[in-house]
């Protein structure tokens, strides 16, 4: 008898510029993790823009 894994939940990072955002859900999959971020940022999700990281130290934040 085989199991299937459950994928592990982590963190999906985007930003929404317009806004000045950059934030995170906690996830285990990214249809979830849009879920997530439409819940919270449901006004703004049109500029809504994922970041490819997965891991906050790569995350380059601009400089202001």
């Amino acid at each position: 008898m085989r199991t299937q894994l459950q994928p592990q939940p982590r963190r999906f990072y985007f930003t929404i510029p317009s806004i000045n955002i950059y934030d995170w859900v906690v996830a285990c999959g990214f249809t979830e993790a849009k879920q997530l971020a439409h819940a919270t940022w449901g006004t703004h999700y049109r500029e809504l823009q994922w970041l490819t990281p997965d891991r906050h130290s790569e995350v380059k934040l601009p400089h202001f």
